[in-house]
């Protein structure tokens, strides 16, 4: 039986690229950002609402006038994509095969990338010189595309545009290698955004809490497009489509897990910093 979070998630993709026709594309790899689809962004969020100190709280009610969670929010950055395709490019990073580190000016042209995104909008968010509106949009930008930052294939390679040009079978489906890790691989794991958050935020213990947290947005991306290279293509089989196997799907799931864990945790890491405790 197919999981009603995948079937879901496919007919919003197809609703999507359905509507994106008929507007103009923002680039050539416009499709490369997509992530997590909704429940890997709630699942994110509901480890992170879990852990955020009361001044965040505060500061969150009075941005949004209401009680607005980390969960009301998280999506938001995908739904407005349609109406503004220019935003796509900010979603994802893709890097070369063979670099060494984040060769920022071609590999992230005009600043039009999800690093450089992350920290301007946390710059808007901390100053406060914008109007309410765009605050509030820079956090809902901020909180997402931190969730973005950790599905690995959104700093894949530039080769193959973050996987969405290498094919894959999967459960007898062909998709992209970039949607597979986007939202196969939480289907494969069954379990619902709060029981998958739940489960994820109880296993994480403070010895990995310390660590996740050190770091930045410059730093995670690098560790990020290594985690896709030695899990994402690293032993893919020959041939065009590539048939998954057991193994490649054990690992993909045991990755997927951790990346959403460390994502809670850096959301949060993230948040502090824009909002320090006074």
């Amino acid at each position: 039986m197919k999981s009603h979070f995948r079937a879901a998630h496919w007919r919003a993709v197809r609703q999507g690229i359905a509507a994106a026709a008929l507007l103009p594309i923002a680039g050539p790899f416009a499709e490369s950002g997509r992530a997590w689809g909704p429940q890997g962004h709630e699942v994110i969020a509901r480890i992170a609402d879990a852990r955020l100190p009361e001044h965040i709280r505060r500061n969150l009610r009075y941005l949004f006038r209401d009680e607005t969670t980390l969960k009301s929010i998280a999506c938001w950055a995908d739904e407005i994509r349609i109406e503004r395709p220019y935003t796509t490019p900010w979603h994802y990073i893709n890097i070369p095969s063979s670099a060494e580190g984040v060769d920022w000016k071609p590999d992230c042209p005009e600043g039009n990338c999800i690093t450089v995104k992350i920290r301007e909008f946390a710059g808007i968010v901390r100053l406060a010189i914008k109007t309410r509106e765009e605050r509030q949009e820079a956090l809902q930008f901020l909180v997402h595309l931190v969730g973005d930052l950790h599905q690995p294939l959104n700093t894949g390679f530039s080769q193959d545009h973050g996987g969405n040009d290498t094919t894959i079978v999967f459960d007898d489906e062909e998709l992209s290698l970039h949607d597979y890790w986007d939202a196969a691989v939480l289907d494969q794991i069954g379990e619902s955004p709060e029981e998958l958050a739940n489960r994820l935020s109880a296993a994480i213990t403070p010895e990995q809490e310390h660590h996740w947290r050190k770091g930045s947005a410059r730093s995670w991306t690098w560790e990020s497009h290594e985690i896709a290279a030695r899990n994402a293509y690293s032993n893919l089989p020959p041939g065009s489509p590539k048939a998954l196997d057991e193994e490649y799907a054990a690992r993909a799931r045991r990755v997927t897990e951790e990346q959403l864990m460390k994502a809670g945790i850096r959301l949060v890491r993230i948040l502090e910093d824009v909002w320090p405790e006074q």
